[in-house]
């Protein structure tokens, strides 16, 4: 396929899903289908979002708990959107805890993520008592080359409340956990696999959440999603299983682009906690790693970031060209392009950066962007907190990396507000009319 026709000259927004009004405290896909609307009405052609692998203890989403997992807490909850969900699943629910996070400022992730397993399971159990496992069983067979390591995985970060896999007795690589299973009574090995078959329940709603807003958004050509390339973390299921051996489980030691990052904690943070690839094994195995990544996100979105890779491919070194030119060509085996530089970080305007915090849209970002293919096509990407008074600032600590902010209403109600409307509409128009915005 040829990627050059997804590309072209226009500018788009940046949001974190989790900072979308959602319905159950945090933002869900279905108020993403809104964004995709909001943006269509102003003619926003791209929509970029925070990476929507599914993510750990520290709630960070640059820090991923698997490089193909998505996360369960961006799932709308709703009969038709999660098969057997049924709305009395919500019975026996401490609804004063409900009522404090769906109308919080704050994104309470503890409780919005285990509220939403709690109701997954509800709907699991109804959903295995009727047998109809017939989509679920292709999706298992399509995705076992992950599933069979993850959901092991998930399965004893749970039983050991912890994803820290070296505390895991008996069990600190995934050969080692099928082979305690094996040595398990019958009892235990089916509570396992039961669980087993849950995360992959889990997952299936998502994956059909998620491709259902992709083709959402591509009806008649209205946006386009921007994703990311996951960043996994040094204790991810990725690391416990077999890929483990293309990944270093030390410190980045600075290669974090953004230029502050010394002094930034969340970039020591972010620092302690990525796998670092070692690029000469990948390069061993063709890259196999990287395709499968790219064929699983290349599903839910139109464009990728290339964060994970953009040190080494934005280097004139031979590794660097090698690398890209591979990321060229997995772009144009699943036609889903690279866009070589990030959407936030690179230009500000207006405001402080404090060095203390990562914010991922307190600032008006604007960047120039080259696929890996080097094609001229310009993208112009803002932030959505530059018009809604950081009604969406994310802010990120050594203590938990998630966006913690929530916007007070839909995008769309933003379309009408008496200040940001005019304003919207008046950038919009420019940005159509020039296709980019120089600062200076």
């Amino acid at each position: 396929m040829n990627t050059q026709t997804n590309l072209r000259r226009q500018f788009g927004l940046f949001v974190p899903v989790s900072a979308l009004a959602g319905g159950h405290g945090i933002g869900d896909v279905l108020e993403l289908t809104r964004t995709i609307d909001y943006c269509a009405r102003l003619g926003i052609g791209a929509l970029q979002i925070s990476p929507i692998n599914e993510t750990g203890g520290d709630n960070c989403p640059d820090i991923a708990l698997s490089s193909r997992a998505l996360e369960p807490a961006f799932l709308h909850m709703a009969p038709g959107w999660v098969p057997e969900f049924d709305y009395a699943d919500s019975e026996g629910i401490n609804y004063m805890q409900l009522n404090n996070i769906i109308n919080g400022e704050m994104v309470d992730y503890p409780l919005v993520k285990s509220l939403k397993r709690a109701l997954l399971r509800r709907a699991f159990t109804r959903f295995e008592s009727q047998g109809k496992r017939t989509e679920l069983q292709r999706f298992e067979a399509d995705n076992q080359d992950w599933l069979r390591v993850y959901s092991l995985f998930r399965v004893l970060m749970q039983r050991y409340s912890t994803q820290d896999f070296s505390h895991w007795p008996q069990a600190g690589t995934y050969e080692e956990g099928e082979e305690w299973l094996a040595r398990q009574p019958a009892l235990v090995k089916e509570r396992i696999a039961r669980e087993r078959r849950f995360e992959t329940f889990v997952q299936w709603v998502a994956h059909r959440q998620w491709e259902e807003a992709k083709r959402y958004a591509t009806e008649g050509g209205r946006v386009q999603i921007i994703g990311n390339m996951p960043c996994v973390s040094t204790f991810s299921a990725d690391l416990w299983g077999p890929d483990r051996i293309l990944f270093e489980r030390t410190p980045l030691d600075g290669a974090l682009a953004e230029a502050d990052s010394a002094t930034n904690n969340f970039g020591r943070q972010l620092q302690q906690s990525w796998a670092v690839p070692r690029w000469a094994r990948h390069s061993q195995t063709r890259y196999a790693w990287l395709r499968r990544c790219v064929k699983g996100i290349s599903t839910y979105c139109h464009l990728l970031d290339n964060g994970f890779a953009r040190q080494v491919t934005t280097t004139e070194t031979r590794e660097g060209k090698e690398i890209g030119a591979a990321l060229a060509a997995i772009a144009n085996e699943f036609g889903t392009p690279f866009i070589a530089e990030g959407l936030t970080g690179n230009r500000s305007f207006g405001m402080d950066r404090d060095s203390n915090a990562n914010y991922y849209c307190s600032e008006l970002h604007i960047a120039r962007h080259e696929s890996v293919m080097q094609l001229p096509d310009n993208l112009v990407v803002v932030s959505i907190a530059a018009f809604l008074g950081l009604g969406a600032q994310c802010e990120s600590d050594e203590v938990s990396g998630g966006c913690t902010a929530r916007l007070s209403k839909p995008l769309s109600g933003y379309i009408n507000d008496p200040i940001a409307g005019p304003l919207l509409s008046a950038f919009t128009g420019m940005l159509r009319r020039t296709g980019r915005l120089v600062v200076s």
